[in-house]
């Protein structure tokens, strides 16, 4: 005994996409956005860190098409300085004994005031 599935399964339903379409437009999308990307990278110059060009990438696929070239470059050089210093940062190393440069000190609060007496059941 065969079973066969019937045709109407087979079809996609109004409205919705396929594997194959949602596929291409994956790749096409793909594609688009490297090219995007290396153009830039001509424009805004050779990427000093692949941290700093990680998050330049990242800014630009979300607000790329609003900026243009002369931000872009601005945008580099800001990332550049951002990971320059993170950088630094990351060399100094802390022990678990090692005290905060600032310490916050509040001053001493006056005692609460009381909470006002709830009535009694019943009273008014």
């Amino acid at each position: 005994m065969s079973e066969t599935v019937p045709e109407k399964h087979n079809q996609p339903s109004p409205g919705s996409i396929t594997r194959r379409a949602f596929a291409r437009g994956a790749a096409i999308a793909a594609a688009a956005s490297t090219v995007t990307l290396t153009a830039c990278d001509s424009a805004c110059g050779p990427p000093k860190n692949p941290e700093a060009d990680a998050m330049f990438h990242a800014v630009l696929r979300q607000h790329g098409k609003l900026l243009n070239d002369e931000q872009k470059k601005e945008l580099r050089s800001q990332i550049d300085g951002t990971v320059e210093g993170l950088q630094k940062l990351r060399t100094y190393t802390l022990e678990n004994w090692d005290e905060p440069a600032a310490v916050l000190h509040l001053p001493a609060a006056a005692s609460p005031a009381p909470a006002p007496a709830k009535p009694a059941k019943g009273a008014r």
